[in-house]
């Protein structure tokens, strides 16, 4: 049985499962294999009900389904998953390419805004209210 998940967690994942979703209807509809959610549910081993949650981002999906979902499709899998762009702030982004920053400085910034992202109100007031929000800025 999975994790329950709560917070920014569960928002971050609800994004990342209707990003997945969509991605995935747009390369069964209109990819080089057009597939319909029956053939799809077959090789995933689910219902086609489950494909359609999937497609709307109401349904989470194994990795391994992500591999098999590419596999039918004839597409890489890597093409049916969301990029940072997608699921953090575009603004952010740019703001960050703009300032000259590399992808390895955007992969740590993309892990510190998920660090962020993990803490509740209450605990980004105290730590902005405590100060060692701006000491970690420093570092």
């Amino acid at each position: 049985m999975g994790k329950r998940i709560s917070g920014p967690d569960r928002k971050l994942a609800a994004k990342v499962q209707r990003a997945f979703g969509e991605k995935l209807r747009q390369a069964r509809s209109q990819g080089e294999r057009k597939i319909i959610q029956d053939q799809l549910a077959q090789s995933l081993g689910v219902t086609r009900a489950s494909v359609s949650n999937i497609e709307n981002g109401r349904h989470r999906i194994f990795l391994d389904q992500v591999f098999a979902a590419a596999r039918a499709l004839g597409v890489p899998a890597s093409s049916l998953l969301p990029t940072d762009s997608e699921l953090f702030s575009e603004p952010t982004v740019h703001a960050a390419v703009s300032a000259g920053f590399g992808s390895e400085d955007l992969k740590n910034l993309s892990e510190v805004a998920r660090a962020i992202a993990s803490k509740t109100d209450e605990e980004l007031r105290r730590l902005e209210t405590s100060g060692e929000l701006a000491n970690a800025s420093k570092e």
